[in-house]
């Protein structure tokens, strides 16, 4: 398994980082979406043209909270992250399985307790990412709609 952590925060950053240019390219997209709106020959005059405008500001303004949490992300080593010393409960012959079950629920309580406040900001900004990428998905969505609708 040492192989395998090796390169951990290799992947780790290149998946980050590809995460970054995926933003930035939908973020590029809504840029050129907000534009096509505001240089339409009428000018924005319509509620859905309001609408559109709106929604694409807000996915711009969550785009940009995301680069951000993956420039935070990216900063991170997560080698280190997590990293607590455990008890091999597995070479015990002595102990009943219960008994193994109990040390193992206990030791990975003792763990959970130990996590440094860095593991605790991972986690957090891993949970905003995921909920701030499943709003933009519902706004694209929303917008796709709206821009197929006034095509037609």
């Amino acid at each position: 398994m040492s192989g395998e952590m090796e390169n951990l925060n290799q992947y780790a950053t290149r998946k980050t980082t590809v995460e970054g240019f995926i933003d930035t390219s939908l973020f590029t997209s809504n840029v050129s979406v907000l534009l096509s709106i505001t240089r339409s020959p009428n000018g924005v005059d319509t509620g859905e043209e309001i609408a559109e405008m709106v929604l694409v500001s807000i996915c711009m303004l969550l785009q940009v909270a995301l680069m951000g949490i993956f420039v935070y992300q990216g900063s991170k080593n997560i080698e280190k992250l997590g990293n607590k010393p455990t008890e091999d409960i597995s070479t015990s012959s002595t102990r009943s399985e219960s008994a193994k079950r109990r040390r193992a629920w206990e030791i990975e309580d003792e763990i959970e307790k130990e996590r440094s406040e860095e593991d605790r900001n991972l986690d957090k900004t891993n949970t905003a990412a995921t909920i701030l990428t499943a709003a933009l998905v519902l706004f694209e969505i929303v917008i796709l709609g709206l821009l197929s609708e006034n095509q037609a």
